[in-house]
């Protein structure tokens, strides 16, 4: 397999183990042998479908004119409105590939590029350690919730929605809350964490950009992990909760949640921004064991391993599944 990209990916876009090591950058050069690769494959992956301006439309266009197995991955679109010559363009080429839908929302965003042809669900990737499953039940059986929050302390994040719900928090159960990233709020989630020291029942932990192994570990002592981002075009940080065991409670403006990482009070919740608080509470004083098994077993139709297995079933046999990666998105 080789692969070609146009830029790097920005830093805040990446994690520790992403890199562009042994692709080859595309270039004036560069762009000759991507093409003479491209005529020699049966199997081309394309991750988004229109951005750069007209290269990446232009090399789905050869693709698809060559008949190869063509798939585009894609977190949605951003752009409202498209020229006439693009949507028909697209409404052509649909038939002609696979459309790899990250996030709910995404194939709705393709049908206004006149998109009309096979969309499946798919989903970003990274290798995490493994988890003893058997010693999960012992964190869940005490008295303290730890929950979790990673990500930048920017406002999307909407971080402040969480400890500002816990702020009259008198509940039956201690709160320690764990928030791993840097960011420009910092001061003043952290004035907020100062206000809520007056409850003994809640303490909020700082700990800035973490390593992996840290991270991990943050990960691994949770009991919830929350994503009250405003918008995530998917959320990766809900793969990493998925695979240790959490029950996730994110905003319904999270793609990766709905119809994907999260069955609805069955592993986690889905919330709105007038019922995040009352859902957090309920959350929080509920047993969460249950939660977490689900959480487990959902994350084994979401694994990397089962990705590649299931893709290489779509290229053998053309097989089709009914739930997890590579499913069918309506």
């Amino acid at each position: 397999m080789k692969y070609f990209y146009f830029e790097e990916m920005p830093e805040f876009r990446k994690g520790e183990r992403w890199s562009s090591d042994g692709g080859t950058k595309i270039n004036y050069t560069s762009f000759f042998i991507l093409l003479n690769t491209l005529i020699r494959s049966d199997v081309v992956f394309f991750l988004g479908a229109i951005r750069p301006l007209p290269w990446q439309v232009a090399l789905l266009l050869i693709s698809c004119l060559m008949r190869k197995r063509t798939f585009v991955a894609s977190e949605g679109l951003k752009t409202k409105d498209f020229s006439k010559w693009i949507t028909a363009l697209f409404s052509v080429l649909s038939p002609h590939f696979t459309l790899l839908a990250m996030g709910k929302g995404c194939r709705e965003d393709f049908d206004r590029l006149g998109f009309n042809g096979r969309c499946l669900k798919f989903s970003f990737y990274e290798k995490y350690p493994k988890v003893d499953c058997g010693k999960n039940n012992e964190k869940y059986s005490a008295n303290i919730v730890r929950i979790l929050l990673v990500g930048r302390l920017i406002k999307r994040k909407n971080f402040a929605l969480v400890l500002e719900s816990l702020k009259d928090y008198h509940g039956k159960k201690n709160i320690r809350i764990d928030i791993a990233g840097d960011g420009e709020l910092l001061g003043q989630l952290s004035s907020i964490a100062h206000n809520l020291m007056s409850n003994e029942k809640v303490t909020v932990h700082f700990h800035g950009h973490m390593e992996e192994q840290a991270l991990n570990d943050l990960y691994l002592n949770a009991t919830l992990f929350v994503c009250p981002s405003l918008y995530e075009g998917w959320g990766v940080v809900l793969n990493h909760a998925l695979h240790y065991g959490l029950p996730i409670l994110a905003l319904d403006s999270v793609r990766s949640a709905e119809g994907y990482l999260i069955n609805n009070r069955i592993n986690g919740t889905i919330s709105t921004l007038e019922s995040f608080k009352d859902d957090l509470l309920t959350m929080i004083e509920s047993d969460l064991t249950s939660m977490s098994h689900n959480s487990f077993k959902l994350n084994e139709q979401w694994t990397l391993s089962t990705a590649q297995q299931r893709f290489v079933k779509i290229l053998k046999f053309n097989e089709q599944f009914t739930s997890g990666v590579f499913s069918l998105a309506e």
